[in-house]
């Protein structure tokens, strides 16, 4: 008959080995070792006192090592509020020996290691000293801690559509220009004129698209580019239509309005137009 049972727990074991003990008060252990814990961090150590061993001052000693590198107790715990992350943090227990090694969560395995940390233990009851101190919580990790993972999903799935949605709609400023001109005939600022060479240089071509009214086979018509910009004076914000041609009594070889609404006095000389990226009539 075996009189003393000692228990070496990993992983999910911890939380078994725990649970099994608050549920089963006649069961008793001599030793017990836990490593990549994922036994709730407020676990009741005094609950299950009279069921585990003693050392000569009365005090229990449960072994709790922890892998630095061990990432799997804290994910146990961001999923479930059941785990805990006691197998990379500790417990801080007065009645668990918690000891820490730059492991990962199956490193605790290796022969050498059994011999020199868990051995002197189970034979004698004496604890070797851990090869790391107490862990300084990445902030990352700590989040995990505090958001459950279920949570942190959802959210960077949000996130992620955010992100989408601004990089689509989202049209930085690629340029400027200013206004040299506007007509001044019977709808004054209706029409802006502009120079050819500075919204070549902001598109970063002379090659104009054919008008989308049609181009005969001479190419003698006005070729166009709509471009999204802002007026700065006003702010208004929108598609318009640059022709690389003049109108008449122009001075400026481009002129240009808005795409709709367009109506006299919208345009000053001088105003300063922000150009936005516009595909595929304008591409920097």
């Amino acid at each position: 008959m075996v009189d003393r049972v000692s228990v070496i727990a990993h992983s999910f074991g911890t939380f078994l080995i725990a649970r099994t003990l608050q549920e089963n008060p006649d069961i008793r252990i001599h030793r017990l070792i836990l490593c990549g814990g994922i036994v709730p961090d407020d676990f009741g150590w005094e609950g299950v006192t009279a069921q585990l061993n003693t050392d000569r001052s009365g005090m229990v000693h449960v072994v709790n090592d922890c892998g630095l590198k061990d990432l799997l107790p804290v994910l146990a715990k961001s999923c479930s509020s059941a785990y805990g992350s006691s197998g990379h943090f500790g417990f801080g227990h007065p009645r668990v020996h918690d000891r820490f090694f730059p492991w990962g969560h199956g490193g605790f395995f290796l022969r050498r290691r059994i011999r020199k940390y868990w051995l002197p233990y189970l034979k004698e009851g004496r604890i070797e000293k851990g090869l790391s101190d107490q862990p300084t919580t990445p902030w990352w990790v700590s989040i995990l801690t505090v958001l459950k993972l279920k949570f942190l999903v959802p959210l960077g799935l949000a996130a992620s559509l955010f992100l989408i949605f601004f990089s689509f709609y989202y049209q930085p400023p690629i340029g400027s220009l200013v206004v040299q001109d506007v007509n001044s005939d019977a709808r004054p600022g209706q029409f802006f004129y502009f120079s050819l060479d500075e919204i070549d240089r902001i598109c970063n071509s002379s090659k104009w698209p054919l008008s989308r009214r049609g181009i005969p086979a001479d190419l003698t018509r006005p070729l166009e580019r709509q471009i999204e910009i802002r007026n700065e004076r006003t702010r208004a914000k929108g598609t318009a239509l640059f022709w690389n041609a003049k109108r008449a009594g122009q001075t400026e070889p481009g002129h240009g309005r808005w795409l709709e609404n367009y109506v006299p006095n919208q345009w000053s000389k001088g105003d300063k137009i922000t150009v936005f990226r516009s595909r595929p009539d304008c591409v920097p």
